[in-house]
Formats: C-alpha cells, structure tokens, sequence
C-alpha cells in the first residue's frame, strides 16, 4: 500500500512536471511568437524606411539633375551672350575700319583729282592760275598722295619758281628802279606769292614794302619792311627799310612807333647816310605827339622809350 501511495506520488509529481512544462513551453511559444511578431514589424518598417529612402534618393537624385542642368543652361546662356555681344562688337569694329578704308580711300581719290589739276595748272594754265596754284598746293593735303605724286607736284612747283618767278622779280626790280611803283607792285605780288626760297623772299619783300610806301599804301608796307628789318642781314638794307617803316608809321597816325623806330636806329648807327631821315621822323613825330597832347588838353607827352628792335 505504500509502495502504491508511493508510486501515485510519483506519478503525480511527475504528472505535475509534465504540466509545468507545457505550461512553459507554451508561455515560451508565446513569447517566442510574440517576439516574430515584433521582429515582422520591424522588418516592416525597415521596409517602408527603405521605400521612403529609395523616394527620397530619387527626388533628390532629380532635383539635382534639374539643378545641373538649370545651371549648365544658364552657363551656356551667359557664355553665347558674351559670344553674341564679342561678335557684335568685332562686326561694329570691321563696320567702323570698313568705313574708315572707304574714307580714306575717297579722300586719296579726291587729294589725287585735285594734285592732278594742280598739276596741270602749273604745267599748262596761264601765268595768272600759275601763280594761284603754287599757295593752293600748300593748302592741299598730301598726306594721301604717293611719293611720286608728292615729288612731281614738288618738281613742278620749282619749276614754275624758275619760269614764272624768276621773270617777276626781275620786272619787279626793273619797275622799281624806273620808279614805276604800281607794276612793282604787282609783279612782285606775284614772285611772293610762289614762296620763293628766304634770300630772295626778303629782296622781294623790301622792293615791294618800298614800291607800297612810295605809292601811298603805307599800311600794306609796314609787315614787309617790318620782315625786312628783323631778318635782313644786309645793313644797308635794313637802315632803308628802317627809314620806310618810321614814314609808313607817321603816315598811319602812329607817331609813337615812329619815334621809338627812328630813335632806335639813330643809337645804332648815328652815322648813317639815313640818319637825317631818321632825325626828320623823330622831329615830325614829337610835333605829332605834342599836337596830339595839345588838343586833349593836357602837357606834350615826349615818346616813351624804345620798343622797336635796336639796328645790329
């Protein structure tokens, strides 16, 4: 009967364990099902994680390939403006020196024309547009002739210096010495006017500056024995030149500067066959100033000193 009751412990014993252990494994199939069902969830969620990434790696994927290609566009904008706006600037510049050949080649063609006709005056036209054309020549410009348009131009030019020129003052001379002013005058109006070389331009000057004060122009007489009297090397000359130039001074109602010429010429050479002149101009200009004073009323004022250049 013990043994009995003991194998009935036993087994309930036994009975109880089996018991406990399903009761654990089945708390255990829970917990392990449980822990599936949080490792599924969190597969899911990984999963959508993953698919929100994938999206987001594709938008931005896509908006920094518009961004690139907004920015290499604009690149490419800019750089065909700038190429646009070079190109312009290099047709405007081809335009401008386009138009600066057709100027200049219009202005050789007319600087051309008109040393042709120049020519032509000088080699063909009458004493009279001979003469005309030598200062028309130095008012043309050259700058647009060829070299052998410019030496032919100036060959032709010496040579109507010789032809013409030489001829005039050699009438100018002979009017001058027979006293014939006026065709002096004229003839060697006509020698200056071809610019003739400086030796002879002075010789001209003082004939014809003479022939203007003898023949009652004294006005036009004064800026050639002036020309005379600063450049002339030749003294004898220069005292008559002196002695004119005081006359046209007085005859032009400037007493002062015919005072001031005379005196300076009688300081430099008082021994000169002209200081008579001289003395006779200073004389009639200090009657001159002094009747000057007199009418306005106030004391004879002598002649200020020397403005005009001392005779050498």
């Amino acid at each position: 009967m013990a043994d009995l009751d003991k194998e009935l412990s036993d087994i309930r014993r036994e009975v109880i364990e089996s018991r406990n252990l399903v009761i654990r494994a089945d708390n255990q199939l829970k917990t392990l099902h449980a822990e599936v069902k949080t490792v599924g969830r969190r597969l899911d969620e990984a999963v959508l994680q993953q698919r929100f990434s994938s999206v987001a790696a594709y938008v931005l994927f896509a908006v920094l390939a518009v961004g690139a290609g907004l920015i290499v566009s604009i690149v490419r904008g800019s750089v065909a403006a700038h190429e646009h706006e070079r190109l312009t600037q290099q047709l405007s510049e081809t335009a401008a020196a386009l138009e600066q050949a057709r100027a200049q080649a219009a202005s050789a063609a007319a600087a051309s024309r008109s040393a042709s006709d120049v020519y032509r005056t000088l080699a063909e036209g009458p004493v009279d547009e001979r003469l005309k054309a030598v200062p028309a020549l130095a008012r043309l410009d050259q700058a647009h002739l060829t070299p052998l348009e410019r030496r032919a131009l100036q060959e032709r030019v010496e040579m109507t210096r010789r032809e013409v020129g030489t001829a005039a003052l050699e009438r100018g001379r002979l009017a001058s010495r027979r006293g014939d002013f006026a065709s002096a005058s004229e003839e060697l109006s006509r020698f200056l006017a071809l610019e003739p070389p400086e030796a002879e331009s002075l010789e001209a000057s003082f004939l014809l500056g003479t022939a203007d004060a003898r023949n009652g122009r004294p006005a036009e007489a004064i800026p050639l024995l002036s020309r005379v009297m600063e450049k002339d090397k030749n003294p004898k000359r220069r005292e008559e030149a002196m002695a004119l130039l005081s006359l046209a001074f007085e005859q032009t109602g400037q007493p002062e500067r015919a005072a001031q010429l005379a005196r300076a010429a009688l300081e430099a050479s008082p021994d000169s066959p002209w200081a008579p002149a001289f003395r006779s101009r200073l004389a009639a200009a200090r009657r001159a100033l002094a009747a000057a004073a007199a009418d306005a009323g106030g004391p004879p004022a002598p002649p200020g000193p020397s403005a005009a250049p001392t005779a050498r």
